[in-house]
């Protein structure tokens, strides 16, 4: 046909006889005699029955264990610790001046704040101990006529409750009480000849610094065995004993004089 065109039966063969005599560099031929005397070497031991060798083991780490001793550490040295200045004895001594003390007996004989307390802060001082010794030496024993009908007589008191205290403030003392008590009474009557004898309660209370001189205490009478009390020594009873405001006010009966006993109640608490 026409143009050129390449015959490629006619192009020359590729002679590989050249690449035969190319000899392998120096690097791998010491690889390969290694290799080969290895292997040689197995095969030696075993036929005679020795084990290959076996890679070296690493040698045992010695751990270096010290002695606590040497270190300078002192936490958990508290057990030795000594105080730098020796140990000192402590006694107590006697004030030149007595402490006013507060107690429930009221043994100061002046409301004045502690020795202790130099700035005249606070100070509180419980008189109820005081209050329920006084009331008892107060009203045991007050008495009150029946217009020659009888004798009413206070026998003893109970039942003390509420507060009683001497507050001192900025160095000026307070007096506060709110109380509450019971009075047992007995009374022997004679009405027609007739004697007879009966019991009961009069319940005071709203006894304060605050209300007892303008409205007094609120007054509850129980006779004790009222079924057993005939009815007109009841009313004389009841009659003698007062327990009401317009008898207090009048100064009749068994609560008027418990009341003129009270009045003084308050003073006796500031002298304390």
């Amino acid at each position: 046909s026409g143009g050129s065109s390449v015959c490629f039966r006619c192009a020359m063969p590729v002679d590989y006889s050249k690449f035969a005599n190319i000899e392998d560099s120096d690097e791998e031929r010491e690889e390969q005699e290694q290799k080969q005397r290895e292997e040689m070497k197995k095969e030696m031991e075993i036929m005679q029955g020795r084990p290959a060798d076996k890679p070296a083991a690493r040698p045992a780490k010695t751990e270096v264990v010290k002695d606590d001793e040497d270190e300078k550490i002192e936490w958990y040295r508290h057990r030795e610790w000594k105080p730098a200045e020796p140990k000192q004895e402590f006694a107590p001594s006697k004030l030149d001046q007595p402490v006013a003390v507060a107690n429930d007996v009221g043994t100061q004989k002046k409301a004045e704040a502690s020795q202790w307390n130099v700035a005249g802060t606070w100070e509180e001082r419980n008189m109820i101990g005081w209050a329920k010794a006084e009331l008892a030496s107060l009203l045991v024993g007050v008495s009150a006529d029946m217009d020659g009908k009888g004798l009413v007589k206070v026998d003893k008191i109970d039942s003390i409750e509420g507060d009683c205290s001497i507050p001192i403030v900025r160095g000026r003392p307070r007096y506060i009480f709110d109380l509450c008590f019971t009075v047992h009474f007995v009374a022997e009557t004679t009405i027609d000849g007739k004697s007879g004898k009966s019991k009961g309660t009069i319940k005071f209370e709203g006894f304060s610094h605050d209300d007892f001189e303008d409205e007094g205490c609120r007054m509850a009478l129980k006779f004790t065995d009222e079924k057993s009390v005939g009815a007109a020594e009841k009313r004389v009873v009841v009659e003698a004993c007062g327990a009401t405001r317009r008898a207090v006010e009048q100064g009749h009966g068994l609560c008027a004089a418990i009341h003129t006993k009270l009045a003084t109640f308050a003073s006796s608490l500031e002298k304390q």
